[in-house]
């Protein structure tokens, strides 16, 4: 059964490939949960195989308890720490990323304070004026 369903699947998605480009309709989404589901490679999926406990720990993913080298993983895993990931996307940030935060904010905190300077109104732009000759009210805030 699961062989027909790999069969079936993989029909699919070349119908879906052949059908997508013939209407011009981007059906990479559906051709994706297909490849995810059935557990084959396509442009939008790709496939990673693992066959020792080294491999498993390079890329953080658990090894399954009937895969030979389980044992192999589990001692390795024990033996070795989680990777230092600070200062990445989303993990805790670095003491310089920090001070860089900081000092940005700080800026921005200073910059946001400054009063606005009031200008009159200038006769024929929006009440009446002439056009404006430059500058407007935009200021720039400067990246060091």
């Amino acid at each position: 059964a699961p062989l027909l369903g790999y069969l079936f699947a993989r029909q699919q998605y070349n119908a879906v490939e052949r059908d997508g480009a013939a209407m011009g309709v981007d059906l990479s989404r559906i051709r994706a949960e297909l490849a995810t589901q059935y557990g084959f490679c396509g442009p939008e999926s790709s496939l990673l195989m693992l066959y020792d406990a080294c491999q498993f720990i390079e890329n953080q993913i658990d090894c399954p308890g009937d895969h030979p080298a389980h044992a192999d993983w589990k001692a390795l895993r024990s033996k070795s720490r989680a990777p230092d990931l600070t200062g990445d996307l989303g993990q805790p940030k670095t003491k310089q990323q920090m001070e860089c935060v900081t000092t940005l904010a700080q800026r921005l905190d200073a910059y946001m304070k400054q009063p606005i300077a009031k200008q009159s109104p200038r006769r024929g732009h929006r009440n009446g004026g002439s056009a404006p000759s430059g500058g407007g009210g935009r200021r720039r805030l400067s990246v060091g």
